[in-house]
């Protein structure tokens, strides 16, 4: 069952529908929207936040267009955005996690890239709070370079300086037209919190949309490695990474690389 709280839903065109899951952020969220009011024009976003507690308080909430979803057990992240997204109105579509904070406006310029035809998803640059570029941005990975990166040093990332056509954007931060992501199908919900961006990704790619980083363009995004630290996560993290590469898009994407 899903319970729906609208919050002064005032529609102007064209909107950016901003799509958040919660399992317990609502101060994250607080301070996403508040950085999002500091940088953005309001009349321009709409936000849909997913509650997978049921009794997120987001009552001090003061932003204008605002609806709140309740699920009565939580979801995973796949789930939770194609469910928002069946709320939101043919417009622009930005997945966003709760821990993600605007440090300058970003918007009008990713807009701007889509509307032009520059690219079909888009995501910025990010940095964390000591201004470290993070890996947000890849190629097609393999067994192998997931497992060094678990057992190696992870190298520092060189910052950008031209706009990137990488093949997977972290779902972090995905921004596109609703138009894209309903051709897409939206995320595959098979997966639990791990791959369901680089699976949406490589469809996308496969599917001839195109994916740009726009470097010059930031958010800051401080990351939790949940995986490397409990268990329960590593075992989703394991899961998600035998389905994709059993998967068919991994393995046509694999075969248009080494063509």
């Amino acid at each position: 069952m899903i319970q729906v709280r609208k919050q002064n839903i005032n529609y102007v065109e064209p909107p950016v529908i901003v799509s958040i899951a919660s399992h317990g952020d609502a101060k994250k969220i607080k301070d996403l929207i508040e950085s999002i009011e500091q940088y953005e024009r309001r009349e321009l976003l709409e936000i849909i936040v997913v509650d997978n507690i049921g009794d997120d308080d987001f009552a001090d909430n003061k932003f204008r267009n605002t609806l709140v979803l309740r699920n009565n057990m939580p979801k995973g992240f796949a789930y939770n955005q194609n469910l928002a997204f069946k709320y939101a109105r043919d417009a622009y579509f930005c997945v966003l996690n709760p821990d993600i904070i605007f440090i300058e406006p970003v918007f009008e310029r990713l807009i701007s890239i889509v509307g032009s035809k520059q690219a079909d998803i888009v995501s910025t640059l990010v940095i964390d709070s000591q201004v470290i570029v993070q890996d947000s941005f890849r190629d097609l990975p393999t067994p192998g370079e997931i497992l060094r990166r678990r057992l190696l040093k992870k190298t520092p990332i060189q910052e950008p300086i031209e706009t990137l056509s990488p093949d997977w954007l972290a779902g972090m931060f995905l921004f596109m037209s609703t138009d894209t992501f309903q051709k897409l199908g939206g995320f595959d919900e098979r997966y639990h919190l791990y791959f369901e961006d680089v699976d949406f990704c490589t469809r996308a790619r496969l599917e001839g949309f195109r994916l740009a980083l726009a470097p010059n363009l930031r958010i800051r995004h401080d990351a939790h490695r949940a995986s490397e630290k409990r268990i329960r996560y590593l075992i989703w993290h394991l899961q998600s990474a035998v389905r994709f590469f059993c998967s068919q898009p991994y393995k046509d994407a694999k075969k248009n690389k080494e063509a």
